[in-house]
């Protein structure tokens, strides 16, 4: 396997944006500023600009499956963030492939059920596949829509079966409406950090959930701790959303 001493390789498995502002394109632009190296598989191929959403066009297991095996051969990945994907078969399909490939490897899913402009993903959740899913997954980062949606629950300690399972949860607070943006980590030990941002209005927030777990994706590839990833991240964000008000345009600044 090919390996970089500087620069570790950093795997995302997510849609494909035209516009930039998500998916693949955001999660590798984001990877590299961390100075890692930013792999791509792409589950889905969306129409769409940061303020619209014509339609997806899923790709079958079968074409993740030939996109994955050249990558996992040659290099060395110690991350891998999983965004869109089309149901949770497929998601338990790339999870048991990536572990029966790289039994190491460390698995963020950003759990994304609806694109910012309001079409969702996913029409029903299965709890036993997500169960078997969570077997696999080391962080997961939703949303407080997300995990009503997944969990039936927006906190992890009302959740049964995240408070019996191994997945740290980064529950992010961006939909809330206080003044400070609290993002909480709660990890399987029942340990809880909550990080707080200035909360920035009237901005587009396409692509910041991408951003935010490929960059701590990014940063755990170079040994930095979770809670320090988590750290830098939301300011990687924070400066991104500061630096221009477009959601297309965010890497500038």
């Amino acid at each position: 396997m090919e390996t970089t001493a500087n620069r570790p390789y950093v795997l995302s498995i997510a849609g494909f944006d035209p516009s930039g502002g998500a998916g693949v394109i955001a999660d590798c632009k984001t990877m590299e500023a961390f100075q890692t190296v930013g792999l791509a598989v792409t589950t889905a191929l969306t129409f769409q600009t940061e303020n619209s959403f014509d339609g997806v066009e899923w790709l079958s297991w079968s074409i993740l499956e030939k996109q994955l095996e050249p990558l996992v051969k040659r290099y060395a990945i110690e991350v891998v963030k999983i965004g869109l994907i089309e149901n949770l078969h497929t998601l338990q399909q790339v999870l048991q492939f990536l572990k029966s490939h790289l039994p190491s490897v460390y698995i963020i899913w950003d759990p994304i059920l609806a694109a910012s402009a309001g079409t969702s993903f996913h029409q029903t959740i299965d709890a036993v596949e997500l169960k078997a899913c969570l077997q696999h997954i080391d962080l997961i980062t939703p949303n407080l829509p997300e995990m009503q949606r997944l969990f039936g629950a927006t906190t992890v300690q009302s959740c049964e079966l995240l408070t019996t399972s191994n997945t740290a949860v980064l529950v992010k607070g961006g939909h809330a409406t206080a003044a400070v943006s609290i993002d909480t980590l709660f990890m399987p030990d029942g340990e809880q950090t909550a990080f707080e941002a200035a909360r920035i209005s009237g901005f587009d927030k396409h692509g910041t959930g991408c951003m935010l777990s490929s960059a701590i994706a990014a940063q755990l590839a170079k040994g930095v701790s979770l809670n320090a990833a988590i750290a830098g991240a939301k300011q990687f964000v924070l400066q991104r959303m500061q630096s221009n008000p477009s959601g297309l345009a965010w890497y500038q600044g």
